[in-house]
């Protein structure tokens, strides 16, 4: 599957400070990206959340110039086959997975394996 800057809006900039999640963010979402840095701040000092949940989006989202293959199956392809039933944005069914993850202390990997064979993998490609 081939996914397009126009399908794909959760994304990082490649000309970003730091791992360019606000950035990214900022262009796909036509948000000023100083609002998004000062959103990030304001939860780091208010709920201690920003950093953890920056990191997260830093790590699972795709940069802008990798979106070529950031359909590829990661881990089982549960992600991308959510996604792809579901009509939502990949990296943001990555990023609820991996916050999910930590949130229930291991769990989700339970069900992540079990989704694995529960879910066929659609045999269309698309294009």
């Amino acid at each position: 599957m081939n996914v397009s800057t126009d399908i794909t809006k959760w994304k990082r900039s490649i000309d970003g400070w730091f791992f360019g999640v606000c950035e990214g963010l900022g262009r796909s979402f036509d948000i000023n990206p100083n609002l998004l840095r000062a959103l990030l701040l304001l939860s780091v000092f208010a709920f201690g959340t920003g950093i953890f949940l920056y990191l997260v989006l830093g790590f699972t989202l795709p940069r802008e110039d990798e979106l070529s293959d950031y359909s590829d199956d990661k881990f089982l392809g549960v992600c991308q086959r959510i996604s792809q039933r579901s009509q939502i944005d990949l990296g943001l069914v990555r990023v609820g997975a991996v916050i999910s993850f930590f949130a229930s202390a291991g769990t989700t990997l339970l069900l992540y394996i079990i989704l694995n064979f529960v879910l066929p993998e659609d045999k269309r490609i698309n294009y």
